[in-house]
């Protein structure tokens, strides 16, 4: 049986690890960050199981504004 990996592949999944780590690592200080500053989007209600579709009336979108 042929040595499971080789060195050179070792070091580039090394590599792409320690990447993916830095990666979560930023997205971690960005989002609390984001979440200190209170400078995220502007979701004035979340409803995931609703559905997403947009207000279809000019009365429904004046509505939406005044949440602001």
């Amino acid at each position: 049986m042929p040595d499971a990996i080789s060195p050179v592949a070792a070091r580039w999944i090394q590599r792409w690890l320690i990447l993916i780590g830095l990666m979560v690592y930023a997205m971690i200080l960005i989002g609390g960050a984001t979440r200190l500053t209170d400078s995220g989007l502007s979701i004035t209600e979340w409803a995931p199981i609703k559905g997403a579709l947009p207000p279809l009336s000019e009365a429904a979108w004046l509505s939406e504004f005044e949440k602001y």
